[in-house]
C-alpha cells in the first residue's frame, strides 16, 4: 500500500460535446461537415488535456487518461506541505486551461459548432488523500 494524494482533473462537459460532434453516423450531414466537425471536436479536447497535463506533470505522475479524465498520482514522501503544493498545482491547471481555453484562435474565428460549443466545456478537479494501491494486470496499471 501507498500513501499519497490522488487526483483527478475531469473535463466536465466532454462525453456530451464528444456525442454531439460524433457525426459521421448521422446521415444529415455531409462527409466533409462530420470530418471538419470531428476534426475540431479531437483537436480542442487534445490541446485542453496537454494543458492539463503540463500543469500537473512536474508535480505529480500521469497515471492514464480515462474519456474525459487525466489521473495522477504522488506518494507522500514526508515532505512538509505536499498538500499546499498540490492544491497551487491544481489552482495552476485550472488557469491554464481557461487560458487555453480563450487562446485557442482556431475556435474564435471558426463558425463550426464544436469550436462554438467549446465555451461550455470546464475543468472540475478533485483530490483524495490516504492509501491506495498500484495494480498491475497485463500492460495497464
Amino acid at each position: 500500500m501507498e500513501n499519497g494524494y490522488l487526483v483527478t482533473a475531469d473535463i466536465s462537459g466532454n462525453t456530451q460535446f464528444t456525442k454531439i460532434h460524433n457525426m459521421r453516423k448521422g446521415p444529415v450531414f455531409g462527409k466533409q461537415i462530420a470530418e471538419k466537425w470531428e476534426c475540431h471536436a479531437e483537436q480542442i479536447i487534445t490541446e485542453l488535456f496537454e494543458t492539463i497535463i503540463s500543469a500537473f506533470e512536474s508535480k505529480l505522475t500521469l497515471n492514464k487518461l480515462e474519456g474525459d479524465a487525466a489521473f495522477f498520482f504522488v506518494n507522500d514522501d514526508g515532505s512538509e506541505y505536499l498538500s499546499d503544493r498540490i492544491v497551487v498545482c491544481m489552482q495552476e491547471a485550472m488557469n491554464a486551461f481557461s487560458k487555453k481555453a480563450s487562446e485557442m484562435l482556431f475556435i474564435q474565428s471558426c463558425p463550426c459548432d464544436p469550436c462554438q460549443q467549446s465555451k461550455n466545456l470546464r475543468l472540475k478537479i478533485f483530490a483524495h488523500k490516504g492509501e491506495y494501491q498500484i495494480k498491475k494486470i497485463r500492460h495497464f496499471e
